[in-house]
């Protein structure tokens, strides 16, 4: 992980589908990650749908900070 996320919401269980919500704050900005595990209905493999929502301007947010975000949902998700 590249950041420190604290889970502020999670619902649901894993063969019906469920959802957590992360935050994080980096360099005094809030950068909120939504991970939807949905319901898997017969299929072996897991769907994830994978919000990421950032607070500010879209020009204070760099490409290897979102790209760094983006690594970290998908750690987490290979640990579900």
């Amino acid at each position: 992980m590249n950041y420190n996320w604290d889970l502020i919401s999670n619902k649901g269980d894993y063969p019906h589908g469920f959802v957590e919500v992360f935050k994080t704050e980096i360099k005094g900005k809030n950068a909120i990650a939504i991970i939807n595990y949905l319901a898997q209905l017969g299929d072996n493999d897991q769907k994830v749908v994978t919000t990421v929502l950032l607070e500010g301007d879209k020009n204070s947010w760099t490409e290897n900070v979102t790209n760094s975000i983006l690594h970290d949902a998908e750690d987490r998700i290979k640990s579900a």
